[in-house]
């Protein structure tokens, strides 16, 4: 479980503990955020929290609506497409400025694809590992109102990663090899110094991770049009 670590001002720790909680799936798309019992369970009062809650709602991650209180923030379809095509744009974009990437960064990106090629019951892990990767990838990157821009949407974007591996977990897809052939192709084309092709391998492998939740999507729509046949 997190916990407060202090001496970051206390609403910074809290929202990170929130952010962490909503990102990895421990607070649900769509479930109600008790106030009183996340206070409790973090040993502050509720005034530093709705802080933190004030700023993820900003950020997209919570929202809020009269007699419901705070929420977490549901997944839909339009916001997957939209966040895919923006990171993805953010990403290509950050890589071209790059001249060259080090040979650290390169065998790092290997490291953890190699990790992520283990992987093969646990959907978080897998999350954690690939997304680690684009952030080191993208660590290369020296321009601090992108990195901004990038935080914001990769925040958003983390929880549709998390359900897509969730999905490919429970359905025995394929996408998990996918995503580490991709990577690989990615750091190849790096460590040949080939940045333009690094980049546009990299924004198609964004957009490609929507593929996942659109088979996602059409199970959905057919268990629903089964239950309503049912009815």
């Amino acid at each position: 479980m997190s916990t407060l670590n202090h001496p970051q001002p206390l609403r910074n720790e809290v929202r990170r503990i929130v952010l962490e909680r909503v990102l990895r799936g421990e607070l649900a798309p769509g479930e109600d955020i008790n106030e009183t019992e996340l206070a409790e369970q973090l040993g502050i009062s509720r005034t530093p929290l709705r802080e933190a809650l004030l700023r993820l709602e900003h950020e997209r991650l919570v929202g809020s609506s009269q007699g419901r209180g705070f929420y977490v923030w549901p997944l839909s379809a339009r916001e997957a497409y939209d966040l895919y095509d923006v990171v993805a744009g953010l990403e290509g974009f950050g890589l071209r400025t790059v001249k060259t990437v080090p040979e650290e960064l390169i065998e790092e990106l290997r490291r953890l694809n190699e990790r992520l090629a283990t992987l093969d019951e646990d959907p978080r892990a897998m999350q954690d590992v690939a997304e680690r990767w684009h952030e080191t990838l993208l660590g290369a990157i020296d321009d601090v109102p992108l990195d901004e821009l990038l935080d914001l949407a990769r925040n958003r974007l983390h929880r549709y990663v998390l359900f897509g591996f969730e999905f490919a977990v429970a359905y025995g897809t394929d996408d998990r090899d996918r995503v580490v052939r991709a990577h690989r192709s990615i750091a190849d084309a790096l460590e040949r110094g080939e940045m333009e092709r690094a980049a546009t391998l990299l924004e198609a492998h964004r957009r490609r991770g929507m593929a996942l939740l659109e088979r996602w999507l059409e199970e959905a729509h057919a268990a629903e049009a089964t239950n309503q046949g049912r009815m």
